[in-house]
């Protein structure tokens, strides 16, 4: 995997903890889900999938799109995709956003981060 197209730890703590700072409720999914749990990185990453409170997308996009993060594909409320801060936009190198799906008891959208 070419380390351009990672999602590193570093960016992982810094929206893990701009999420926490703004009172979103989330849930890491995935391969740094996995990662999580077993309290160590186990391999090399290309995004990060969180379910969050749909109530926070919005502001959660604004942030992305302030580091850098660019919308390619607009299908809201299904899929917001944003190109990584280093301008790629290929292949698995995107962030989703999915909407307006029940999970658990509230609406929860899938952020999907890429470095």
């Amino acid at each position: 995997m070419d380390n351009s197209s990672q999602m590193t730890a570093a960016e992982v703590v810094q929206i893990v903890a701009w999420l926490d700072a703004n009172g979103v409720v989330y849930q890491i999914n995935g391969g740094w889900g996995v990662d999580a749990l077993v309290g160590r990185q186990t391999r090399p990453h290309q995004d990060l999938d969180v379910f969050i409170d749909e109530v926070h997308e919005a502001d959660f996009m604004a942030w992305l799109t302030s580091r850098g993060y660019r919308v390619t594909e607009d299908w809201r409320p299904v899929r917001v995709q944003l190109s990584s801060p280093l301008g790629q936009v290929a292949g698995p190198r995107k962030d989703r956003v999915l909407a307006g799906q029940q999970v658990g008891d509230g609406p929860f959208g899938v952020v999907g981060v890429v470095s």
